[in-house]
C-alpha cells in the first residue's frame, strides 16, 4: 500500500512540475468542415509565477492535426490578417493572456478530420522555461464559445478564419 501511495504522490509531484505557474481556462476549438485544413484552438493562461514565460508551441496527437503554429492577427492598411507568432505568445508575470478569436491562438495544421461539436483532445502546451502542460480541448458551437469565453453574446458577428489573409499559409 505505501509503494502505491508513494507511486501517487511522485506521479502528482511530477505533474505539478510540469504545470508549475501557469493556470489554464477551458480549452475550447471551433467545429469545422468536412475539408477543412486548418482550425483554432482558444484558452486563457494565467501566469502566476513571479517572472515571464513565453508560449513557444503546442503539440497534438498526429490523428487529429499534421503540425500546429502559434498564431495572431494584425490590422495592415485595414485589413484583419493571421500571421504566424515564431517568437512565442508572451506570458507576463501575474497577468493572465488570452488566447482567443481575433488575437493569439493554437493554430491546427492539416487537419486529419473535422472538429465535431462535444469531440474532445489533448493540446500540450510548451512554454519557454522548459515546462509544458496538456490541456484538454473541447469542440463547441461558435454561440456557447461567445458567450462562455467573454461572459456577453457579439450579437451574431463572425470571427471566423474565413475570408482572413493566413499569411501564405494554404488552409484550403
Amino acid at each position: 500500500m505505501k509503494k502505491i501511495a508513494l507511486a501517487l504522490s511522485a506521479a502528482l509531484l511530477c505533474q505539478m512540475a510540469m504545470a508549475k505557474g501557469i493556470q489554464t481556462g477551458a480549452a475550447y476549438a471551433r467545429p469545422t468542415v468536412e475539408g477543412q485544413s486548418a482550425g483554432g484552438v482558444f484558452v486563457n493562461l494565467k501566469n502566476t509565477d513571479k517572472k515571464d514565460n513565453v508560449l513557444v508551441g503546442a503539440s497534438v496527437q498526429p490523428s487529429i492535426a499534421g503540425s500546429t503554429e502559434l498564431h495572431t492577427h494584425i490590422n495592415e492598411n485595414g485589413v484583419m490578417k493571421m500571421r504566424e507568432v515564431k517568437d512565442g505568445i508572451p506570458l507576463p508575470a501575474g497577468k493572465t493572456q488570452k488566447l482567443e478569436p481575433g488575437g493569439y491562438h493554437v493554430m491546427l495544421m492539416d487537419l486529419k478530420q473535422p472538429l465535431t461539436v462535444g469531440k474532445t483532445f489533448p493540446l500540450t502546451l510548451k512554454f519557454k522555461d522548459g515546462s509544458s502542460k496538456q490541456v484538454t480541448v473541447r469542440v463547441r458551437k461558435m454561440q456557447d464559445t461567445m458567450k462562455h469565453d467573454h461572459g456577453h453574446d457579439h450579437g451574431g458577428h463572425d470571427h471566423n478564419h474565413g475570408g482572413h489573409d493566413h499569411g501564405g499559409h494554404d488552409h484550403h
